[in-house]
């Protein structure tokens, strides 16, 4: 297996990590924002070297009578072309019920910057509309086999906090949370730090290593709706 690859996995989850979007047929104080059409454009980082800029649209909504599916398609773009990588192209699921948003890993990509493209157990993340300062979230893990795992655990609201990017400024949360992975006997820690604003989705992503040294990084470049 190519060493940058194996040396990079770790598990980003399309995307917490890109959007929480709902209705206020199903999260009564509509803290999560949606409108048809939406779109994200964020550029993605290794440490701080800028190498791909990926596309996140609402693709379509379907409305049950006690929740509501969204489907998004991401398509990342790879800026250095000696690395020879095509774009690639993924979807997202997300459900909102009792208001709160349940992010499918079902689609799971190994790595944020790699061509690997992976279907797992059908399991969810949850995350609740109203975020307060000091709560711990919910994590998640699946597991295959003792050479194949993943968790995302110790899951909390850190502090309100204002990002500016390229797309503008934001009030946003700061939610921090680890994660470990074994993948063909290649054990991974990392710890994420995620600035998430509610009426707009993540605003910027920093992935570190158990070192604490920056990995890779993602923040929003552009809007709309």
């Amino acid at each position: 297996m190519n060493k940058k690859l194996i040396t990079l996995m770790s598990i980003v989850f399309i995307s917490l990590f890109s959007n929480y979007i709902c209705s206020q047929e199903n999260c009564d104080n509509g803290s999560f924002f949606l409108t048809n059409g939406s779109k994200w454009v964020y550029n993605d980082y290794r440490k701080d070297k800028f190498v791909s800029t990926t596309i996140t649209s609402l693709d379509t909504v379907i409305f049950h009578d006690d929740s509501t599916e969204f489907y998004t398609k991401n398509i990342t773009t790879y800026i250095n072309t000696k690395d020879n990588l095509p774009s690639t192209k993924s979807t997202g699921k997300y459900i909102c019920k009792n208001n709160k948003i349940y992010i499918s890993t079902q689609y799971v990509w190994v790595d944020t910057f790699s061509t690997v493209y992976c279907t797992f157990s059908y399991t969810f993340l949850e995350t609740p509309s109203n975020l307060e300062v000091g709560q711990k979230l919910k994590g998640m893990e699946y597991y295959l086999s003792e050479k194949n795992y993943s968790a995302i655990y110790d899951r909390i609201v850190e502090k309100k906090e204002t990002i500016q990017s390229p797309a503008g400024t934001f009030n946003c949360f700061l939610v921090t949370y680890k994660s470990r992975s074994n993948t063909y006997g290649v054990k991974l820690n990392y710890v994420y730090k995620e600035w998430y604003s509610p009426q707009i989705g993540i605003v910027k992503t920093e992935i570190y290593n158990k070192k604490g040294k920056l990995k890779s990084k993602k923040i929003l470049n552009e809007f709309s709706k």
